[in-house]
């Protein structure tokens, strides 16, 4: 009775966790796509955004979607570039997708702030744009690029040239988006321009991120264009930055190429920094991909956008001590206004008047509270009157410093919003533990052992045919665009090869053991469906106890919520086979007992 009762409530069971598993994988992507922040952005900076005079007559921003930092070392002119200035590498953020990346150069914020994380995203910026700050100082901006950075930056650039996004595959989208790119900087029309390569990033997606001939080739192409931009600007007067919005994976299948995650070939891209206030440097320079909206703004000797969470490039720039004293003054008192914003919505009990005790902070002026606790205000007005008294160098200083403290606050609150998010999640690593020892009371009974090497050994057959054999990667970049075949593909074929060595050890085993038992085969197969999916359960739920459930403020760590969503799909390929396997078994024990029934009556 209880081996009947079995084949009941066991499928029943599986068939709950794969229903679980579509409407907690629907949400959770639907979470990503719909993250909307706290309100960030109701900062608005009333005062003149003009600091200082410019360093350069004007900008000119050149994005090569998809490029590798690695491949861009291949192409000889920009190669001629980074000797003529300097360059290094640019962190990306997280999400690594290329709306988001626009959002976080278009911003100096991160993903988590602007509140962009997948391409799906629809509407314009409600964070400030280096654009937007160029207009208000009166300058004139360009664009030309792909149709989403004129919808992140709706209605804040004078001269746009902006291609579909559906037409951003065909190569001749470059060529035409490199003819308008000539075009209007030959007219000289534009203080700030963004000029965005896509076929890179294309080839990336198509051949490979790295090692195919496509992808090179593709970005000799645009080094060739990145060449011609260069002979339309006057280096003595005029600034180009090249950079990337993310990198590639480097295998070629569908769960091994592309982007999104948090690999170093996806999130390091390239920067090179030439012409106009560029100091010439074989430093290679360490920068994220927030630096570049205030580094611009600063070269044309403007404020930050509001919430930039970035910093001045300093190391690059060639800028005198007034300037720099002026633009760092200015960026501490707006991060100051945006870092008392976050700790606010953060819930935290620190403001930017907290202080903290930090070694590598240095003790200048007044700058230094009691106890060694340094107070960004109190750098603010350091820096402030030093600046007045024309201590230039002592004002940058000081603001710098006040900066670095406020960088230590906003850490610290994030920090703390995500343990406090743990504690109420605590109720997890208990359940599991009391479900185990529970399980484990029943040491004795005959299905303790396929339970709990079919729990084990699911995981580990698993990975070994994600990864092992098709050469998967455990990456965001295999989500985008996936279908249900996709999904199946990556999820479960491998989990139902993983259940073939299980199920044929343990079918010979119970042969031996039990002989052709009918309840009994369906049970084993029953059992070991549960220990597998159970398997599963435990990972989403300690991802969920780690990063909680759905995706929300602050952004989790996504090399965790990774394996949330792989365990939601697990469960929704396994659920079904409850129901499928059993009866088979079932049959097989029953030709198996009548073979046996033919050969005593023969014999």
């Amino acid at each position: 009775m209880k081996r009947l009762l079995s084949l009941i409530w066991i499928p029943l069971f599986l068939l709950l966790l794969a229903l679980g598993g579509v409407v907690g994988a629907t949400r959770l992507q639907a979470s990503l796509e719909n993250y909307r922040p706290p309100d960030l952005t109701a900062l608005v900076q009333k005062g003149p955004v003009r600091v200082t005079e410019p360093l350069s007559h004007r900008v000119v921003l050149v994005v090569v979607d998809g490029l590798r930092e690695d491949t861009s070392y291949q192409m000889p002119f920009l190669n001629e570039l980074r000797q003529k200035g300097i360059s290094g590498s640019s962190r990306d953020g997280q999400p690594s997708y290329s709306k988001p990346g626009y959002a976080v150069i278009s911003s100096g914020a991160w993903q988590e702030t602007t509140g962009v994380t997948m391409n799906t995203h629809q509407g314009p910026l409600q964070v400030e744009t280096m654009f937007q700050v160029a207009r208000k100082a009166g300058l004139k901006t360009a664009m030309v690029a792909d149709e989403w950075w004129g919808e992140l930056n709706e209605d804040t650039v004078d001269f746009n040239y902006n291609y579909r996004d559906a037409d951003s595959h065909d190569p001749a989208t470059d060529e035409k988006a490199y003819a308008d790119a000539l075009k209007t900087l030959r007219q000289d029309r534009a203080d700030l321009t963004l000029v965005h390569f896509c076929q890179v990033d294309t080839q990336g997606h198509a051949a490979g991120g790295a090692g195919t001939k496509a992808y090179l080739d593709a970005a000799l192409h645009i080094d060739q264009f990145i060449k011609g931009i260069v002979g339309a600007l006057d280096l003595s007067r005029d600034t180009i930055i090249v950079t990337s919005d993310h990198g590639h994976l480097t295998r070629n299948n569908r769960g091994g190429s592309g982007h999104g995650g948090w690999e170093k070939e996806v999130i390091s891209s390239p920067l090179v920094l030439a012409g106009s206030g560029i100091r010439p440097s074989s430093l290679l320079l360490k920068a994220e991909q927030v630096d570049l909206a205030p580094t611009c703004t600063a070269l044309l000797g403007l404020r930050a956008p509001a919430q930039s969470q970035g910093q001045i490039l300093w190391a690059a720039l060639d800028a005198p001590p007034r300037a720099q004293a002026l633009l760092e003054l200015e960026r501490l008192g707006l991060n100051r206004d945006f870092t008392a914003l976050y700790l606010k919505q953060a819930g935290s009990t620190l403001t930017p008047d907290s202080g903290a005790q930090d070694p590598t902070i240095g003790a200048g002026a007044e700058g230094v509270a009691e106890g060694g606790k340094t107070s960004a205000n109190r750098w603010l007005s350091t820096a402030g009157k030093l600046a007045a008294s024309r201590d230039f160098a002592g004002a940058f200083s000081a603001a710098r410093q006040g900066n670095r403290q406020l960088g230590l606050l906003f850490s610290e609150a994030r920090s703390d919003r995500v343990k406090t998010g743990r504690w109420f999640r605590l109720w997890v690593p208990f359940l599991a533990a009391a479900a185990a020892y529970l399980i484990w009371r029943r040491r004795q009974s005959p299905w303790f052992l396929p339970l709990l090497v079919s729990f084990l050994a699911h995981v580990a057959l698993d990975a070994a045919f994600y990864a092992g054999v098709w050469h998967n990667t455990y990456s965001l970049g295999v989500f985008p665009d996936a279908s249900l075949a996709t999904f199946f593909k990556l999820f479960g074929w491998p989990g139902y090869l993983a259940l073939t060595p299980i199920i044929g050890y343990w079918w010979v085993i119970a042969k031996r053991l039990q002989g052709p038992s009918l309840l009994g085969r369906g049970t084993l197969i029953e059992i070991i469906l549960l220990g597998s999916a159970l398997s599963q359960l435990v990972i989403f739920l300690l991802a969920y106890f780690w990063v909680g459930y759905p995706i929300g403020w602050p952004l989790p760590d996504f090399r965790v919520g990774f394996f949330e969503m792989s365990a939601l799909l697990h469960l929704v390929f396994l659920g079904p086979l409850g129901i499928i396997l059993p009866p088979l078994a079932w049959l097989m024990g029953l030709m198996t007992a009548r073979q046996l029934t033919k050969r005593s009556s023969s014999g």
